[in-house]
C-alpha cells in the first residue's frame, strides 16, 4: 500500500524549509505518526538509539520529515533562540524552552557561565511548577527529561539550581503513565529499598504497551517505540547520574537491555553488513564502540595479568609440590627409623622382662631359703635357751648349763649374721 508524501527541502542560502510536490511513497509504521510531542523523537534505525545515549541530534532530513506538514516553514526549523526577546531568564523559562524544542538537542551550556549564573539567581519554580508539569505531561515519548538531566550536569557549581531541576525532572518522570502505572519503575526512580535492577527496569519498559489496553491507547507504533527507547536511555542516564555507576556499566546495561534485542532482529551476514555500513551518525556509534573497546582492552589487560599471576602461582605450586615430595620422603624415612627403633625397643623390653622374671624367681627362691634357714636357726636357738632356763628354775639352779646354752645360741646367731652379710 502506498501513500502520497512530501519531502522537506532546505535552502542553503536562507535556511528555510519548503515541501516538495507530493510523491508516492511506501507507508511504514515508523512514519505513521506526525505528532509534535512524540514522533519527532522516533528514529527508525538502530544507530539512532546510540545517538540518544550521547545526546547527538538527528540529521536535518529526519528533523524536517517529522515536523507537522501544515506548519509554516520557519516554525518547522524552530525560532532562533538566545535573542533578547526569547532568552530564558529563569529556570522555569528554560524548562519551558526545553519542552518547546520537542526533543531536539538543547544548546551546550559549558561556555555559558553567565547564563547559568542568571538561572541560579532565579531557580525557584514556585507557582509555575504545576504549569510546567502540565507541559511535561504532553511529552508522551519522554524525549525531554533525559536532556534535562544532562543539562543538570552543567550546574555542578550550583547545587540549589541542580537539585531544583532534578526534582522537577523526577516529578515529570513519575507522572508519566509508564512509571505511574508500574510501581517497580517508580521505585527505581525513587531509589527505594528493594528497587529493581536497571536490566529489570528496561525489561518492564520494553513490555509496556504490549497489553491489549495499551495497544488501544492513543500512542502510535512509532510513539511507542520512541517511548521505549527514550525511557530505556533515561534509565541508563539516571543510573549514571543518581547511583554513580561507571560508563562501562551503563554501556553494558544498554547492550543487554536495548541494543542486543535490536541486533537479534538482524538475520544473516548481509543484513549485518548493511546495518554497520549504513551508519549516518558516527559519534554515538564511535562512542559506544570506544567504551566497549576500552572495556575489552581492560579485560584483556586483566586477563594477561591473571595469566602472569597464574603462571607465577603455578611455579610456586610446582615448588611447593617438590618441597612436599622431599618432605614426604623425609617423613617416610623418619617413619621407617621410628618403626625400627620401636621394634628394637620392644625386643629389649622383652629381654629385660624375661631377665627380670628370672631374677625375681631366683630372689624368691633365695628368700625362701633364707627364711627357712632363719626359722630353723631361731627354732634351734629357742630350744637351747629353754633348756638353759629350765636349768635355772631347778631348786638347785645349774648356772653353767644356762651359760653353755647361751654361748651356743650366741655363736649360732653370729655365724648366721656373717652368712647373711656374705650373701
Amino acid at each position: 500500500m502506498t501513500k502520497q508524501k512530501r519531502i522537506p527541502i532546505t535552502s542553503k542560502a536562507t535556511g528555510e524549509v519548503r515541501l516538495s510536490e507530493p510523491v508516492p511513497g511506501r507507508k511504514s509504521w515508523r512514519q505513521d505518526s506526525a505528532k509534535p510531542d512524540g514522533a519527532s523523537n522516533a528514529e527508525p534505525t538502530s544507530t539512532s538509539t546510540l545517538a540518544e545515549l550521547t545526546g547527538e541530534p538527528s540529521s536535518a532530513r529526519e528533523q524536517g520529515a517529522d515536523e507537522n506538514d501544515s506548519a509554516p516553514a520557519k516554525a518547522k526549523r524552530g525560532e532562533k533562540t538566545g535573542t533578547k526577546q526569547d532568552k530564558p531568564e529563569s529556570l522555569a523559562d528554560y524548562i519551558e524552552y526545553a519542552y518547546g524544542r520537542k526533543g531536539q538537542k538543547l544548546a551546550d551550556l559549558k561556555e555559558k557561565a553567565g547564563f547559568i549564573r542568571n538561572l541560579a539567581t532565579n531557580f525557584r519554580l514556585g507557582e509555575r511548577e504545576p504549569e510546567l508539569l502540565g507541559v511535561a505531561e504532553k511529552d508522551v515519548t519522554l524525549a525531554v527529561p533525559r536532556q534535562l538531566v544532562f543539562v543538570s550536569r552543567e550546574f555542578q557549581g550550583y547545587p540549589s539550581l541542580r537539585n531544583e531541576l532534578l526534582g522537577f525532572v523526577k516529578k515529570a518522570i513519575l507522572q508519566h503513565p509508564l512509571f505511574r502505572e508500574q510501581p517497580a519503575l517508580a521505585l527505581f526512580i525513587n531509589q527505594g529499598d528493594f528497587s529493581p535492577s536497571a536490566l529489570e527496569a528496561m525489561r518492564l519498559i520494553q513490555e509496556f504497551g504490549t497489553t491489549k489496553e495499551a495497544q488501544d491507547s492513543d500512542l502510535s507504533r512509532a510513539d511507542l517505540d520512541a517511548l521505549h527507547r527514550n525511557a530505556s536511555y533515561l534509565v541508563a542516564v539516571w543510573l549514571r547520574e543518581m547511583r554513580g555507576r561507571s560508563l562501562h556499566d551503563v554501556a553494558e546495561m544498554l547492550f543487554q537491555g536495548v541494543w542486543k534485542k535490536a541486533a537479534a532482529s538482524i538475520g544473516d551476514d548481509t543484513d549485518k553488513l548493511r546495518a554497520i555500513t549504513d551508519v549516518s551518525e558516527l559519534a554515538p556509534v564511535a562512542t559506544a564502540c570506544a567504551v566497549f573497546q576500552q572495556q575489552a582492552e581492560e579485560q584483556t589487560k586483566r586477563a594477561h595479568q591473571s595469566a602472569a599471576e597464574t603462571h607465577q602461582l603455578r611455579q610456586e605450586r610446582d615448588g611447593l609440590l617438590a618441597e612436599k615430595e622431599s618432605l614426604s620422603a623425609e617423613l617416610s624415612a623418619l617413619k621407617a627409623l621410628r618403626e625400627k627403633e620401636r621394634s628394637e625397643t620392644q625386643e629389649r623390653l622383652a629381654k629385660l622382662e624375661s631377665s627380670q622374671d628370672v631374677k625375681v624367681t631366683h630372689l624368691r627362691d633365695d628368700n625362701q631359703q633364707v627364711r627357712h634357714r632363719l626359722v630353723k636357726r631361731l627354732v634351734s636357738d629357742v630350744e637351747q635357751l629353754e633348756i638353759g632356763l629350765s636349768a635355772l628354775r631347778n631348786p638347785n639352779p645349774r648356772v653353767e648349763v644356762m651359760i653353755q646354752r647361751a654361748e651356743r645360741v650366741v655363736d649360732a646367731l653370729r655365724a648366721e649374721i656373717a652368712k647373711l652379710r656374705e650373701e
